[in-house]
């Protein structure tokens, strides 16, 4: 068993003093013990790990996400430009003043800290959101997040695009709160749409919400018989979570508007090589539903 009454002062020495033969067991305590001490020597082992080596950095910085103060600033602007570390980045987002942030966006925007960026500068005015940029769940969450207003046409797309991106990359990410109280279960399980419904609501699209869930509720009828099979056989939790989001997706699909059945069936065969291939020899281009560039979100 480790001895948890070694001084913290001895720990952060024995820490940085990289000839001390003690450097990962005094990290590791450290670690262990971070989140219960005090302020003061939290920020002497943030500033320890800021000036240790990338995986201890990469450690610290979403500690500081809610730790920040402005004393780190100069140290954290300094890793950045000279690493440009993704999790640094967030810090960069999240707490460095928006004149820095406009100043160095081409280098800040990659993976997910577009959306970041969005919901920080959402509601200034001159901010342009670029949906093209974000996932459908991300768009309509910084919409809400930033009170900017859609149109009931464009909302709707947004969820639909929300369950084509749910088919493409499975989250097999149930609500559990609500997974054995509902008869029929339907699409409003998934975490994504049911909070989707719960923003739009927010928003006051009650009229857009009511033509998806007259759509939901068709899902549901679909995958009514599925959902009794699995229901009345014997499996773990784990598996009847999978195969009950496997045949909702599945009814969804099988459910979609013709619009978004012809962008599913194009993403496939653009995503699949060996179909895109089987479809150049036989030559069958001019048979596939025409979907407009634009109606590809690049996720």
């Amino acid at each position: 068993m480790s001895k948890r009454n070694k001084p913290v002062a001895t720990l952060i020495k024995q820490y940085c003093d990289k000839k001390s033969g003690k450097v990962g067991e005094a990290r590791r305590e450290l670690h262990w013990r971070f989140s219960c001490l005090d302020w003061s020597q939290q920020k002497k082992i943030i500033m320890a790990h800021l000036d240790s080596c990338p995986s201890d950095r990469d450690w610290i910085y979403p500690q500081l996400l809610r730790l920040w103060d402005e004393s780190f600033e100069p140290k954290v602007k300094e890793l950045w430009e000279t690493y440009k570390e993704p999790r640094c980045a967030w810090l960069v987002i999240r707490h460095f003043p928006k004149s820095y942030v406009m100043e160095h966006l081409d280098e800040l925007m990659h993976g997910r800290n577009y959306y970041f960026i969005c919901l920080r500068f959402g509601k200034n005015d001159d901010f342009v959101i670029d949906k093209e940029k974000l996932k459908p769940f991300d768009y309509l969450t910084v919409m809400n997040m930033t009170y900017r207003e859609m149109t009931d046409e464009d909302a709707l797309d947004c969820l639909y695009r929300i369950v084509l991106h749910e088919l493409r990359h499975p989250s097999f990410n149930l609500s559990h709160t609500y997974l054995n109280c509902e008869e029929h279960p339907s699409l409003n399980l998934i975490r994504d749409i049911s909070q989707s419904l719960f923003y739009l609501r927010q928003m006051e699209k009650f009229d857009c919400v009511e033509q998806f869930e007259r759509w939901n509720s068709e899902v549901s009828k679909h995958a009514a018989p599925a959902v009794r099979d699995l229901q009345s056989s014997m499996r773990s939790y784990s598996d009847y979570v999978a195969q009950l989001y496997s045949a909702l997706m599945d009814s969804a699909a099988e459910c979609l508007p013709k619009k978004y059945k012809d962008i599913r069936l194009n993403e496939i065969i653009r995503d699949n090589d060996s179909m895109s291939d089987l479809v150049s020899r036989l030559g069958l281009e001019e048979e596939l539903p025409k979907v407009a560039e634009s109606d590809f979100y690049p996720f």
